[in-house]
């Protein structure tokens, strides 16, 4: 009996983190290797029925659903860790001319991406309006820190990697 319940916990395990990979895939664009994750999910996903009708109790569905858990957690902290940096876009709206400038020499003295250009603030006066290119963690935390204790207004985008093909 435990046998087959570590066996339907595995399986379940297997099941998920395959349906989470796949998931992850989607998003990246892999198609061909979400429809063979898919694919395998489905064999598991059937053994997994066909030992739970014969066994009919609830500690098997019990320990199917822990298995869910487990299966969607784990899978999403490997993929999260071996993920690369995230680029992130600033968009930088300062409240003075002046405060532009300062802001976009700053960047540029610390080796961070930027575009300049003009804009217009609240009071529609034209000022020098910053886009910053953060592509580690610890620029991303620099720029930050730099424009939440400035007179600005700012947006922050993920900006996915893509490549050409």
């Amino acid at each position: 009996m435990i046998k087959l319940y570590v066996t339907l916990f595995l399986l379940k395990l297997l099941d998920g983190s395959l349906k989470t990979f796949k998931q992850k895939a989607l998003i990246h664009n892999q198609d061909l290797i979400a429809s063979v994750l898919n694919s395998l999910s489905f064999i598991t996903y059937m053994m997994i029925i066909n030992k739970i009708i014969h066994q009919n109790d609830m500690t098997s569905i019990i320990i199917t659903s822990s298995a869910v858990f487990f299966s969607t957690y784990i899978p999403s902290k490997i993929f999260n860790r071996v993920q690369r940096d995230k680029v992130f876009l600033f968009e930088i709206l300062p409240n003075e001319n002046i405060l532009g400038k300062e802001i976009a020499d700053l960047l540029r003295e610390n080796n961070i991406a930027i575009t300049t250009y003009k804009g217009y603030n609240k009071q529609k006066e034209l000022v020098l309006c910053c886009k910053a290119f953060a592509e580690t963690k610890s620029e991303s935390k620099f720029i930050t820190g730099l424009i939440e204790n400035k007179d600005t207004i700012y947006n922050i985008i993920e900006v996915k990697n893509l490549v050409a093909s």
